[in-house]
């Protein structure tokens, strides 16, 4: 029997540097921000559609201008929805027919906008990562070379963490080092009786805490 996992979390929370740790253990984890990459270099209705409503000259070629669509699609909350609704119907299909090919104990879809797609229903664990906001501001700053005040901005147009909080089946805290996710997840793991993290994946700080408990 297979667990479908949803693996979610705002800007700069970590998520993906656990969808990482997931699939370098041998979990399939389905990506959405790679899938949407695709679609929208791929699929000819939704860069028509995106071009529609956000410009023509967010393209070079068959090439999105990922920082320029972002500073358009989340220039407002109005902004922001359009964009979602322009995309979802093309992502969700695609993702859904990454799940059921992938095969194992556990499959993961990591995406941001789980709770806002109203999709929590087709999984029977839907884990949040979380932190501080200034400290994900700062991650997202040195990840992606934009400026503090558009990325908080940014932010500001996502749900906030407390609410996805309340929805998840489990809240993982990445405000201190990688170590402490890691030892979480791999808990949560172990607890639904699912094979747990490679212990290669292990951030040194975690293998360091682990030789000093009795």
């Amino acid at each position: 029997m297979t667990l479908r996992l949803a693996l979610t979390g705002g800007l700069g929370s970590g998520k993906s540097l656990l969808a990482g740790w997931l699939r370098a253990s041998g979990h399939p984890v389905v990506d959405a921000d790679q899938l949407g990459r695709m679609l929208v270099e791929e699929d000819p209705k939704l860069r028509k559609a995106l071009s529609r409503e956000f410009g023509l000259d967010l393209w070079n070629g068959t090439r999105l201008d990922r920082a320029a669509l972002g500073r358009r699609a989340f220039a407002s909350v109005e902004a922001t929805a359009r964009l979602n609704a322009l995309v979802f119907p093309y992502l969700w299909r695609a993702i859904r027919q990454e799940l059921e090919r992938a095969r194992g104990p556990l499959v993961v879809l990591d995406a941001a906008l789980v709770f806002e797609w109203g999709v929590q229903d087709q999984f029977a664990e839907i884990w949040v990562v979380h932190a501080p906001d200034s400290l994900r501001l700062e991650r997202a700053a040195r990840r992606l070379g934009l400026p503090v005040q558009e990325l908080a901005a940014r932010l500001e147009r996502q749900w906030p963490q407390e609410r996805k909080i309340r929805l998840a089946t489990c809240a993982l805290d990445n405000g201190g080092p990688p170590a402490r996710l890691w030892e979480q997840a791999q808990e949560r793991l172990l607890r639904l009786g699912l094979p747990g993290l490679d212990p290669r994946t292990r951030p040194l700080e975690a293998a360091a805490s682990q030789e000093r408990k009795p």
